[in-house]
């Protein structure tokens, strides 16, 4: 059976942008950067960048642009300093940190592709 979640690629429009977010911003450790992929480690699991488009004919990764962005959670100490830094480097947060019903404190900032980051603390 599945023991775990391994990786999760972001097919990107603009590879700088999202590897400058996910290194820079959110101070993911990087696990190898090159001119067409990047990954950051984030825990147990690898956060992998790979640009959008039609690298070979006929072979197209990625959403077209007209795909559905998704949405990724962190889980965090301290989801106030993790959203006031954010908001301090000039991402838009779109849901204020609150706290949940179902035991967690969380807020959402967007990255430069327009998906959902969130980042979650236990209320425990």
């Amino acid at each position: 059976g599945i023991r775990g979640l391994e990786a999760v690629m972001f097919f990107v429009h603009d590879l700088e942008r999202a590897k400058a977010f996910y290194r820079d911003a959110l101070q993911l450790r990087p696990e190898e950067e090159e001119e067409d992929f990047a990954s950051y480690r984030a825990g147990a699991v690898s956060v992998q960048l790979h640009p959008a488009g039609e690298p070979r004919p006929g072979v197209v990764l990625g959403r077209s642009g007209t795909g559905v962005p998704v949405q990724v959670t962190f889980e965090v100490a301290d989801v106030d300093a993790a959203i006031d830094r954010l908001r301090r480097l000039g991402f838009k947060v779109f849901d204020e940190p609150k706290d949940r019903p179902w035991g967690k404190r969380d807020a959402g900032v967007l990255d430069p592709e327009g998906n959902e980051v969130y980042f979650s603390q236990s209320l425990d």
